[in-house]
């Protein structure tokens, strides 16, 4: 009998896209990844590590994170 694997939780996060409005990424396996209103909310941990290394994407502080400062 195989052992059931455990889905990775990754708490949503947003990113600010510092160059568009509105556009549409494509992840190297064709996923899309929709812009909306400067605005991407993802908790895919590709999709993270995606924004994470392009340049025109900025992490936005997580609302408890705002909230301490």
């Amino acid at each position: 009998m195989s052992k059931p694997t455990l889905a990775v939780t990754v708490a949503a996060q947003v990113f600010r896209d510092k160059a568009f409005k509105s556009r549409t990424l494509f992840l190297k396996d064709g996923r899309a990844v929709p812009v909306e209103n400067y605005t991407v909310t993802t908790s895919d941990k590709d999709v993270i590590a995606y924004l994470d290394g392009h340049a025109d994407f900025a992490r936005q502080p997580a609302a408890a994170d705002s909230a301490a400062e």
